[in-house]
């Protein structure tokens, strides 16, 4: 499928990206609420889901729920490509819910130019670590991935390598955040490391 070639080489050197700054939306963009899950797709008409790879998925008020079966697990959302930059969107908003002080890497896919798009991506990663164990939000700026996104083609997120497997996890309400958004400083916050040569999937 599509969304599972990522992660070969691991995670290296996170590098800071900066003018997104354009103020092009007027209101934040919902991505998926999960009222289309049985359809296959989010509220973008596009494809969501997880291929299979966890031990159990389901959507639910909002949300989805799922169990990881393993490191290899995952969650994807995709939609055509989307000039954030030019449409003025700083980051992305959603809710999660997983154990208490766990993290899971937080996958962008971009593509060389939204004018241009033939279906092939680059991926660019960051963690979020430091869960309360409650479900609560999480705003991830566009700023700070590795491996030189270009935020404005972005084509998918992917939530994978949780922390924690075969317990009950979370997602929902994920949304395309209108304006900047700063940096998260508070616990279950975004956090930039430098996973330099480390196969995170194991394989």
């Amino acid at each position: 499928m599509f969304f599972e070639r990522w992660f070969a080489a691991g995670l290296a050197g996170m590098l800071a990206a900066s003018g997104v700054h354009a103020q092009a939306c007027t209101s934040n963009l919902l991505i998926d609420n999960f009222t289309k899950w049985t359809s296959g797709v989010n509220n973008l008409e596009s494809p969501n889901g997880d291929d299979g790879s966890m031990e159990f998925i389901a959507a639910g008020t909002g949300q989805v729920v799922f169990t990881p079966k393993d490191t290899t697990s995952y969650f994807y959302e995709s939609f055509e490509c989307q000039p954030a930059v030019t449409n003025g969107y700083g980051g992305l908003q959603f809710t999660v819910e997983g154990p208490a002080g766990a993290s899971f890497a937080l996958e962008l896919q971009t593509t060389s130019s939204c004018s241009a798009n033939d279906g092939t991506y680059k991926s660019h990663y960051t963690i979020i670590e430091n869960l309360t164990g409650s479900r609560q939000t999480i705003n991830v700026p566009l700023d700070g991935f590795d491996n030189e996104p270009n935020y404005d083609a972005v084509v998918g997120w992917v939530w994978a390598v949780f922390s924690q497997s075969n317990v009950q996890w979370s997602i929902g309400n994920i949304t395309w955040i209108c304006g900047n958004v700063a940096q998260p400083t508070s616990p279950g916050s975004t956090s930039m490391i430098p996973l330099i040569g480390v196969n995170c999937l194991g394989i």
